[in-house]
């Protein structure tokens, strides 16, 4: 009986020693809607099954200023993970309303084909210089055990961050992916995936087709 007990107490964790990257799209938007709901409880999932979980997001914000430039590493290191989790606390939005989609473009078919164009020519240079090449061990890194005295780590909207090792920040990954996947001409983002083992998607309709992964080189 005892040797029954022992066996079972023992969690199974067949994830152990898997280094997993997981698309954090639905977790930078400014409201966590069902999906994102769905979205935390498959990262407690894979922790609890023993994978090491690093969260992939555009949110990779410029350390700008002399003080900041000059100041040690560590420093630099702190600000850049307040900053990014700051921005996951905030969230935003991947696409922002077309243009041709308000209230004037309803009214009027003319204003509806001019603002359209208008927006045409605002996305051009998005479109024209979007990268389709993504190397994550040249992403930048937040290690949020480095983090432990971070207010952040305790906002309720943050809570899955509990169940992560770290973030990988990558700007305008799925801005880009959403343009590919929106352009006819485009083929889809390649992500080198590098140290890591697996890139695993969350539930995300709108980047749907838009990016692979390639596998970790591991020779």
């Amino acid at each position: 009986m005892e040797a029954f007990s022992s066996s079972t107490s023992k969690p199974a964790r067949p994830l152990a020693g898997l280094r997993l990257v997981i698309t954090g799209l639905d977790l930078q938007q400014s409201e966590h809607r069902g999906i994102a709901t769905y979205s935390k409880a498959m990262l407690s999932a894979l922790a609890n099954a023993g994978a090491e979980l690093w969260l992939l997001t555009e949110f990779q914000p410029k350390l700008r200023g002399r003080s900041l430039r000059t100041s040690p590493k560590a420093v630099r290191r702190e600000v850049f993970a307040a900053r990014v989790l700051e921005a996951l606390n905030t969230g935003s939005s991947i696409a922002p309303i077309p243009l041709a989609a308000g209230a004037l473009a309803r009214r009027s078919s003319w204003a509806r084909k001019a603002l359209r164009a208008w927006q045409l020519l605002l996305d051009l240079p998005g479109y024209l210089l979007l990268k389709s090449r993504y190397n994550l061990s040249k992403a930048w890194r937040v290690d949020l055990l480095l983090c432990a005295d971070n207010p952040y780590l305790r906002v309720e909207r943050l809570s899955y961050l509990q169940d992560l090792t770290g973030l990988l920040c990558t700007k305008n990954i799925f801005t880009n992916a959403y343009r590919s996947a929106a352009g006819q001409r485009n083929k889809p983002l390649s992500v080198r995936l590098g140290d890591y083992d697996l890139d695993y998607h969350l539930p995300v309709a709108s980047c749907r087709g838009g990016a692979q992964a390639l596998p970790a080189d591991h020779s």
